[in-house]
């Protein structure tokens, strides 16, 4: 994603060192928790998810998630990782995000989020208000 600074979010992710795995990079499985870290932030912040303590009706769960692997991570590091939504229909939604390393792209990913009724265990409408969130 060689646009990636088109995202308004910014989530600031610190490396530490048990991060890494035995090659001297950080691990892959953290690299997708990084994302669901900048994620679950971005969520809280435009305020997607329902309030926490309560039983949740409707939600978002996950469908598909991809991350390409660009450049190894090293500890120490401060990533930036921007994020937005890319493409939303009617059920639906994309969200991407770059993760950055001294201004080089070191991870891409996307995953897609599909909005759902709980209480009937099916897909259900997204509410306008993520309609409005798109980049």
């Amino acid at each position: 994603m060689k646009d990636f600074k088109k995202f308004k979010f910014i989530y600031k992710q610190t490396v530490t060192w048990g991060d890494q795995d035995a090659f001297g990079h950080v691990n892959n499985v953290q690299v997708v928790r990084y994302f669901e870290n900048a994620r679950a932030q971005y969520f809280t912040v435009n305020k997607i998810w329902e309030d926490f303590g309560n039983k949740i009706k409707k939600g978002m769960v996950i469908t598909n998630l991809n991350i390409n692997y660009r450049k190894q991570i090293k500890y120490p590091a401060e990533l930036q990782i921007y994020l937005g939504i890319t493409e939303i229909s009617s059920r639906k939604f994309k969200v991407e995000c770059s993760m950055v390393d001294n201004e080089v792209v070191s991870v891409t990913g996307s995953a897609e989020l599909i909005w759902f009724d709980f209480e009937s265990g099916k897909p259900t409408l997204l509410p306008d208000y993520i309609k409005d969130l798109i980049e």
